[in-house]
């Protein structure tokens, strides 16, 4: 998450995670999309005269920062190892692939500064 928030493109994150671990951590904390595999998730917080509307502030002590819109979009899915190969009997054999489980993140960020 913080890579995305340090980084300006607007392309998605992608990181290795274990489905397992996912499923067990945010177990009917989200809502599913209609299709396969996606989720969103949204943060829950009670509102106050003093809370900041509709996001998630991430603020240095200058006051410059990131802000953060609800939802949360992830998405689980199996990538494929990279290719490798072996030297045997003077001939380059390619390896099985393996699948390695993956989790997409996804949110909208903008600058934000707080003026004093």
């Amino acid at each position: 998450m913080l890579s995305k928030l340090k980084n300006k493109s607007k392309c998605n994150v992608v990181i290795d995670f274990h489905h397992d671990c996912f499923r067990s951590l945010f177990h009917g904390k989200g809502r599913e999309a209609r299709e396969r595999g996606i989720f969103y998730y949204m943060k829950r917080t009670s509102v106050d005269a003093n809370s900041l509307k509709n996001g998630i502030y991430f603020v240095t002590p200058m006051g410059i920062g990131v802000r953060v819109k609800n939802p949360f979009k992830v998405q689980i899915f199996l990538g494929k190892s990279p290719k490798t190969f072996t030297l045997f009997q003077r001939k380059l054999l390619e390896h099985k692939g393996m699948l390695i489980e993956k989790l997409s993140l996804d949110f909208n960020h903008w600058p934000f500064t707080l003026l004093s």
